[in-house]
């Protein structure tokens, strides 16, 4: 599933990649307008995906794009939302607790949240017209 969204579909198959694919263990991404390669692993650069190591370059693709990628923004959010909230006063939440905390309900009943005063006043009022 992973593997299809980040478009590695045709790699990760028990298709063989002999003389189809000429990558090496690196990923490009465009920053600021500049295109960077970013390499996967140490000397990334300089090791060709194979049919023997296909598997380990598709892991590193998915972990890099998962975790890697966002690693930077992630520990300056949680350093600025430790400053707002101690680290202790968190630790006590499980992490569906504090998604509710953070996010709330995910469901809405529009009816009780914005009750509208002219329909409850229909409903709870009768009107005679003569």
């Amino acid at each position: 599933m992973i593997s299809h969204v980040l478009g590695l579909t045709f790699v990760c198959r028990d298709n063989d990649i002999t003389d189809v694919i000429d990558e090496t263990f690196t990923t490009t991404e465009e920053r600021f307008g500049e295109i960077v390669t970013i390499e996967l692993k140490p000397g990334g650069a300089d090791i060709p995906v194979t049919q023997e190591n296909k598997k380990d370059y598709v892991g590193a693709i998915v972990e890099y794009r998962i975790s890697k990628r966002v690693n930077e923004q992630f520990d300056a959010f949680m350093a600025g939302f430790s400053e707002l909230i101690p680290q202790d006063l968190i630790n006590v939440f499980d992490e569906r607790e504090l998604e509710l905390l953070i996010g709330g309900m995910s469901e809405i009943d529009v009816y009780v949240t914005f009750p509208c005063p002219f329909v409850i006043f229909l409903l709870t009022t009768t009107h005679v017209y003569q």
